[in-house]
């Protein structure tokens, strides 16, 4: 682990002028206080720096609101962008300045407690793929919104993208093939490692990134880092990165899917491969595991499709999931085996289909986690894979499979009643966050939208 002193000669000898002292709030943003290095000590950066909690969302009352933010010294990254610009960003766990605890409600220290609850019997990896609209905002009156239609056209070499025509066009019909390779760059300079990348199934600049696996809390920085790094390139190409899951009606919406698998506690045994099952090579373990997910699907949904927009996304016809099963190698499933090769002892994983990329990544992997080894513990059978379309398997079949929530309320009702995420994540944690989100339903639900006006204003 990195040393204040390390890192305080690190920012230095970089020529650092301000070091952004970041946590995560309850929505999974990163929030940054700016402190100007020459006034940082090694005992600042030992100890933590005070900052005020009230504004953070999900954190703290003004009453007491005094908080402290203890940098992770491994997640220092130094001029993100490669410009020139002398600003280096860290990560923090959040302290209680009068106890020196750990403050509850920090999704970070929230993951990394969920990870050492386990680490006697498990080690687990994740990977998640990334998808995510660059677009070319000129504007849609006073809403900022794009037409879909202005994304589709170059007027200067005239190729285009036909509708739902986007997966894996290559240059010059997608136009993000240069963002991405700039982006991967960046990533890479800042220690995150992209395996692959490709312009995605949405005509209008939809793009996916799929990471290398690593633990939880690596991945979930990495994660985080890497939403603000793919805006800032974005940026420089005169575009706007948005992760909302679902921006255009009439085509595919921007999915999370996470890969994860369970290792023994020394990462020597892949728990979830056993060659001698012949469906799709995974063990009892993993079986059990996705018997966890399953269960646990509908209170998950809440955490890792945590927007009202999520669940525009989430309908049949879109590539989303909505039906509460798993299958080998089946996208209409919520949990997919991916079964590329045989004998794949290292590679072997399940891939849980339903979050987007508003889901708060370390609440996300705190949760699956934990809904997994409950799985794991109590052996819920997932009863059995089906390999069939769910978006058009026969209407009577379709009905006795369960389904997702319908709207992000409904949602959080399972949520307020799942006893293991309310135990993993905390009764207060819970507590605010169905406030947080009933309120953005509540809000939501009060607006008048143009499909209103259009269908009854005449009436």
């Amino acid at each position: 682990m990195k040393t204040a002193e390390e890192a305080v000669k690190e920012l230095r000898e970089n020529d650092v002028k301000v070091l952004n002292v970041c946590m995560v709030d309850l929505l999974g943003r990163m929030r940054c206080v700016s402190f100007t290095v020459k006034n940082i000590s090694e005992e600042d950066l030992e100890n933590g720096l005070g900052f005020d909690g009230s504004s953070i969302t999900g954190y703290t009352t003004i009453n007491n609101s005094d908080l402290v933010a203890k940098p992770d010294l491994d997640t220092l990254i130094i001029n993100p962008f490669g410009n020139g610009e002398r600003v280096a960003y860290v990560l923090s766990r959040v302290l209680n300045p009068y106890t020196g605890e750990k403050l509850s409600t920090d999704p970070r220290t929230v993951l990394q407690n969920v990870v050492r609850m386990f680490r006697d019997k498990f080690k687990f990896f994740v990977s998640p793929e990334l998808e995510f609209f660059l677009l070319d905002i000129k504007g849609n009156g006073e809403t900022g919104v794009p037409s879909f239609g202005s994304r589709e056209m170059d007027a200067g070499t005239g190729y285009h993208t036909k509708f739902k025509d986007g997966y894996f066009s290559p240059p010059p019909m997608d136009k993000t093939f240069s963002y991405r390779v700039e982006l991967i760059e960046t990533l890479k300079m800042n220690g995150i490692e992209v395996i692959k990348s490709h312009h995605e199934v949405a005509s209008a600049g939809q793009i996916e990134i799929n990471f290398k696996h690593r633990e939880p809390i690596v991945m979930a920085d990495w994660f985080t880092y890497t939403k603000y790094i793919a805006r800032g390139v974005a940026e420089r190409h005169g575009f706007k990165a948005t992760f909302m899951p679902k921006i255009f009606e009439k085509d595919n919406g921007s999915g999370l899917h996470i890969h994860i698998s369970a290792w023994d506690a020394g990462g020597e045994r892949n728990l979830f491969y056993d060659p001698n099952d012949e469906y799709a090579e995974i063990s009892e373990t993993a079986r059990y595991f996705i018997g966890g997910i399953l269960h646990h699907a509908k209170a998950l949904s809440a955490i890792l499709a945590p927007t009202v927009n999520s669940y525009k996304r989430l309908v049949p016809g879109y590539e989303a999931p909505v039906y509460i099963a798993w299958s080998r190698s089946n996208r209409s499933a919520l949990i997919r085996i991916p079964f590329y090769k045989k004998r794949d002892a290292k590679g072997k994983r399940i891939e849980i289909r339903f979050p987007d990329p508003l889901t708060n990544i370390y609440l996300a992997f705190s949760s699956i986690i934990a809904c997994g080894v409950h799985g794991i513990e109590r052996k819920m059978d997932p009863g059995e894979p089906l390999d069939v379309d769910l978006y058009s398997v026969d209407p009577k079949l379709r009905s006795e499979i369960e389904s997702l929530p319908r709207d992000l309320w409904e949602a959080l009702d399972y949520l307020e009643e799942d006893e293991v995420l309310k135990k993993t994540l905390g009764e207060e944690l819970i507590e605010k966050y169905l406030q947080l989100k009933r309120w953005e339903f509540k809000e939501y639900s009060m607006k008048v939208t143009p499909w209103e006006y259009e269908q009854y204003f005449n009436l």
